[in-house]
């Protein structure tokens, strides 16, 4: 099995991924995101006439997160692959380009479980939600354990992010750079803590940054 994988074309291994993804999204979409849920959470602050504004413009510009989907999926593959190179060469790892794209793709499925995880609980366990329920509601993580209420806005998503999931997508690339070129799953995960989290801390940061100027107050 991980040997298909290896040999699987990439361009069909990404081909796929967006196919699945955008199912996965459908169904959050179709059955959590739901009119009901969007009146109780606006009903307070918004008049009928607006939350009805607001329903039919999701309706109408649904097709649009859909349709760039693809576009950001590659652009976050673009950027680990280089990462993977960019350790690849401090480790003496070959790795071709190729590869290292292959490797981000299939390390990124394990971010289908939360999706997956959500659509359980909003449905059969916290079945009475708002819709900052479900922006909130990351599975596994530090804001999951804390009160979100109570929490700057700044700081969701840094704690949203330090979860299990995350942790096991960094093994996971590891074991994907051992089977494509490193000698040991050691050298594979050494490879990439060293390049993968100092990445990742500069984009949380950045996130942090633009955060804080579209909402000076967080």
């Amino acid at each position: 099995m991980l040997n298909q994988l290896k040999a699987y074309p990439t361009v069909r291994l990404f081909i796929f991924y967006c196919i699945y993804f955008s199912s996965i999204t459908y169904l959050v979409q179709s059955f959590l995101f739901t009119e009901n849920v969007i009146y109780n959470s606006y009903a307070e602050q918004l008049s009928y006439d607006r939350i009805e504004e607001i329903i039919d413009g999701q309706n109408k510009y649904a097709w649009v997160g859909y349709a760039i989907l693809p576009f950001l999926s590659a652009i976050k593959f673009f950027l680990v692959a280089c990462c993977l190179l960019a350790g690849a060469v401090f480790f003496d790892i070959k790795l071709k380009f190729g590869q290292a794209f292959k490797v981000a793709i299939l390390a990124d499925a394990i971010f289908i479980l939360p999706f997956l995880i959500k659509i359980f609980w909003f449905l059969l366990i916290q079945t009475d939600y708002t819709l900052q329920d479900l922006q909130m509601f990351s599975p596994l993580s530090i804001l999951n354990l804390l009160d979100a209420k109570n929490i700057d806005a700044l700081w969701f998503y840094p704690l949203q992010l330090l979860n299990v999931f995350e942790l096991l997508y960094i093994l996971s690339l590891g074991f994907w750079v051992y089977k494509f070129g490193a000698k040991t799953y050691e050298k594979g995960l050494n490879m990439v803590l060293s390049c993968y989290l100092p990445a990742l801390f500069v984009w949380i940061v950045l996130v942090m940054f633009v955060t804080l100027n579209l909402n000076p107050q967080a």
